[in-house]
């Protein structure tokens, strides 16, 4: 049973998904290029490039889209590094804002700051 709670990695990945996906609906504020950039259908659309952009791990593009894109139609990297240089830093700043808006509400401050781990580590 999947819990609801504002602690559930389930509710947080719900979080990031609707974060992401209000600031893909208004990229134009976000590219380098507004009414231009992300406006055809590619196989790294905005809302794919922040998503992965915030998830990458400690390996090279080409695994990390390999990874993603599990059937034989795998961008490039060098596609991915051109989708991730028409978006503005801006862009996942307003990610993380908005994600934090929406879990804020049920979290733990101490001093201010919240609370969250996600690797089983303590915070001192």
């Amino acid at each position: 049973m999947i819990s609801n709670k504002p602690y559930s990695l389930q509710h947080i990945r719900t979080s990031l998904k609707q974060a992401i996906n209000l600031v893909s609906q208004s990229v134009d504020c976000y590219s380098s290029h507004p009414g231009i950039a992300f406006s055809r259908k590619r196989k790294l659309p905005a809302d794919t490039i922040m998503n992965l952009m915030i998830q990458l791990q400690d390996k090279g593009s080409r695994s990390e889209l390999c990874d993603c894109f599990k059937d034989d139609d795998v961008p490039t990297a060098s596609a991915f590094c051109q989708q991730r240089q028409k978006l503005s830093p801006e862009a996942l700043r307003s990610v993380l804002f908005r994600m934090n808006c929406m879990l804020s509400r049920n979290l733990i401050t101490m001093n201010g700051y919240y609370l969250l781990a996600c690797d089983g580590s303590d915070i001192n």
